[in-house]
């Protein structure tokens, strides 16, 4: 999913800003209660400044044909 998304000009990531480059999962998640699998499961979406509100419902639309084409 990352790679399509990447493909639309979206940029996600699989953490959490501050441990980009570590491979375990988010410890927020884990406290959370989610298990090892969900956690390992999640993007982090963020928003700037620069956002409108177009670009989020485009964002949305995209996510929604992504996460729809995805076999698990």
């Amino acid at each position: 999913m990352q790679i399509q998304l990447a493909m639309q000009g979206i940029a996600i990531s699989l953490g959490s800003a501050c441990n980009s480059q570590e491979i375990n999962p988010s410890h927020v998640l884990m406290a959370m209660g989610l298990s090892r699998e969900a956690a390992d499961a999640t993007i982090r979406v963020s928003f700037g400044k620069d956002n409108t509100l177009v670009k989020v419902h485009k964002f949305a639309g995209i996510l929604a044909q992504v996460a729809g084409a995805c076999t698990i």
